[in-house]
């Protein structure tokens, strides 16, 4: 049972770094999804909140007929 026993400990000594870098590595890319997504969130959660909080926008206002003009004579 020795080599088994060498041979895990080797295997743990090789693991341990790679999953430290994929760790490291998965920290990273959540950092930068965040880095992302939040102001995208944000804005989008902002527009949704915010419409309600405003007046309403005023009618168009359609400018009003002109009178008949007379006829010059």
């Amino acid at each position: 049972m020795p080599h088994l026993l060498t041979l895990l400990t080797h295997l743990h000594l090789l693991l341990i770094p790679i999953l430290h870098l994929l760790h490291h590595l998965l920290l990273i890319t959540l950092l930068i999804i965040l880095l992302i997504l939040i102001p995208l969130l944000t804005h989008h959660l902002l527009l949704l909140i915010i419409p309600p909080l405003l007046p309403p926008p005023l009618p168009t206002l359609i400018p009003p007929p002109l009178p008949p003009t007379l006829p010059l004579t």
